[in-house]
């Protein structure tokens, strides 16, 4: 059985994927550069808004999409 791939993450999961502290995923959240959904009282950072910001912090430094590169 193959093991699903997670598409909500926490807002420390988040961090933890991009290396940085909580309040840097706040703060990029309260900038509108990474969206989130609300689910109860709980926010939930769908995997692709990071993947999102990635590749465009990656266009705006590098020109290109690092992510593309292998």
């Amino acid at each position: 059985m193959q093991k699903e791939r997670q598409i909500l993450l926490t807002i420390e999961e988040a961090a933890a994927s991009l290396a940085i502290c909580r309040a840097q995923v706040y703060r990029l959240l309260y900038a509108g550069q990474i969206r989130s959904i609300k689910i109860g009282r709980s926010n939930r950072i769908p995997l692709i808004e990071v993947q999102k910001f990635v590749t465009r912090a990656s266009l705006d430094q590098h020109g290109y999409d690092i992510t593309e590169v292998k």
